[in-house]
């Protein structure tokens, strides 16, 4: 009899190995309870910066997001941030994945979760950060934006506008800005960062009234941003950690950490696929 509960017991214990390895090949994801997914570095579409250099591409985050949502085993989400932020659209759109995840997301901030950043963070159910980090910085730039009329003054060199309507070419920077320019362009940032601090207001359960003191484009060091209700609580990555375990109620925590496979195709296509500022500058919306 004993000999036979004790082949029943191994049996099953098995078999409960064996499902979770399958349905982590059936979802790509190795066994555990709890997803990590880092986000480090700056945020764009492409995976690497005007300059060519690794940023963290939007779309890998949001498939692995994805992944760990419909993934049956996954209890629970840490996001473990350390970036300045990045382009507005990549960062708004892994802010509206981490609204979608169904299970509880806790944010934990490392030496920097500013601008695009700290709007992913802030769709999380709590942000914990270190003592030491560098958080919020909520505001909008238009980048790169040099205007170099001067230097081509110097050197002979005219500009022919071939464009139309008459601004269509707004932002060259091989012409002044006029004023009226000007006001436009400061006017969509204006609408922009708007968007922003409503969305961050709402994700932090926060009024835009109480909220926008502290989003005047400043950072601000963990106590501080305990202090103003930018985030929940300062510690570690293991308290981020047991504050998940305690929200989702996880009974016996294993963490995964789920990194989008990158090959050195990959690598080159990114940085390929990413113009050189000598042959065009291009204009991005930076949260920053």
């Amino acid at each position: 009899m004993l000999l036979k509960l004790l082949w029943i017991f191994i049996s099953l214990f098995c078999l409960s190995l064996a499902i979770g390895y399958f349905l982590g090949l059936f979802f790509s994801i190795p066994y555990g309870n709890i997803a990590v997914i880092e986000i480090h570095g700056f945020i764009s579409s492409s995976g690497a910066t005007l300059l060519g250099e690794p940023a963290i591409k939007a779309q890998d985050v949001i498939e692995l997001i994805t992944l760990a949502n419909a993934n049956p085993i996954i209890e629970g989400l840490i996001l473990d941030i350390n970036s300045p932020g990045g382009s507005a659209v990549p960062s708004a759109l892994i802010m509206e994945a981490v609204l979608n995840f169904s299970k509880p997301v806790v944010a934990y901030i490392r030496d920097s979760g500013t601008s695009g950043a700290y709007l992913i963070a802030s769709a999380a159910n709590k942000i914990v950060a270190h003592n030491y980090s560098v958080i919020g910085a909520i505001g909008i730039a238009l980048n790169p934006y040099l205007e170099f009329s001067g230097l081509m003054e110097d050197y002979n060199v005219t500009y022919i506008n071939l464009s139309y309507p008459e601004h269509k070419d707004v932002g060259a920077p091989y012409r002044e800005m006029s004023e009226l320019e000007y006001n436009w362009s400061i006017n969509k940032l204006i609408r922009l960062y708007d968007s922003f601090l409503s969305s961050a207001s709402e994700n932090r359960n926060m009024t835009i009234e109480e909220l926008r003191p502290y989003a005047n484009g400043s950072y601000y060091i963990g106590v501080e941003g305990l202090e103003y209700g930018l985030i929940d609580a300062i510690g570690s990555f293991n308290d981020a950690k047991d504050l998940l375990i305690s929200i989702a109620d996880i009974k016996y925590p294993q963490l995964v950490t789920l990194k989008k496979e990158v090959s050195y195709i990959n690598l080159l296509s990114s940085y390929l696929s990413t113009q050189s500022p000598l042959q065009s500058v291009e204009r991005i919306i930076v949260m920053t």
